[in-house]
């Protein structure tokens, strides 16, 4: 499914008649987090192997190892590798910046206040899916 539309549909919930959401509702909207399968445009999230794959014509065409990501350096590589190819468009990673925003919150957990962190991307993505929420 593709996982933004599955974050409105979550706030949607909690949303008042003004299109207002108070953090108390917005709390306890339990956004879940990026599951197997789940999507992001071209890019699909697999979660038995932790990669997210770049796919199109239902094809597979390049695949990014999310166990690789141990600091904000070797997120941006990645970011960066993808944004050299070809066939990368400015959607295409648009989408990747988002995925990884969705499944690393890299703000906290990589790179808050400039500094560059280190992590086991491997154990917090497992974590992460263990608790089913994205918050």
């Amino acid at each position: 499914m593709d996982y933004p539309e599955k974050v409105k549909k979550a706030m949607d919930k909690v949303r008042g008649r003004d299109g207002s959401i108070e953090l108390g509702s917005f709390i306890r909207a339990k956004i879940p987090y990026p599951a197997d399968e789940d999507r992001w445009g071209k890019w699909r999230f697999d979660a038995r192997l932790l990669d997210l794959v770049f796919e199109e014509n239902g094809r597979e065409q390049y695949a990014i190892d999310l166990k690789d990501m141990n600091s904000s350096a070797q997120m941006m590589d990645w970011i960066f590798q993808v944004n050299m190819k070809s066939w990368a468009t400015r959607e295409d990673i648009g989408n990747l910046i988002q995925a990884l925003d969705d499944l690393f919150r890299p703000q906290a957990s990589l790179c808050s206040g400039g500094a560059d962190k280190r992590m086991n991307a491997e154990e917090y993505l497992r974590m992460r899916m263990e608790s089913g929420e994205a918050a």
